[in-house]
């Protein structure tokens, strides 16, 4: 049974094409952690928000995925973002349905 990861971002308008790329840059990171299988990227028609959903074998792998070294530079921009009050940030985990 895969885990399911959901994550949701809200944005200033102005900041579209920097989030744009950061998500960009998030899937190479992603493709190379333990126990990865997908990932579908989405923005809505606003152009203010997008969704990611990723598949994981296990809730270990995804939370595992979260403490990876990988992200160095990413997280603190992100971070900065969400700092700024520009930038909300949510997910939920989830266990696939058989």
């Amino acid at each position: 049974m895969a885990t399911i990861v959901i994550t949701r971002s809200k944005f200033s308008p102005e900041l579209k094409e920097r989030i744009l790329q950061l998500a960009r840059e998030s899937k190479p990171i992603f493709e190379k952690q333990p126990g990865f299988i997908s990932i579908e990227m989405l923005i809505n028609p606003e152009g203010d928000q997008t969704s990611s959903i990723l598949r994981w074998k296990t809730v270990a792998d995804h939370e595992a995925c979260l403490k990876s070294p990988d992200w160095g530079t990413w997280n603190a921009e992100w971070g900065t973002l969400m700092q700024s009050g520009k930038l909300e940030f949510e997910f939920g985990v989830y266990e696939e349905l058989k």
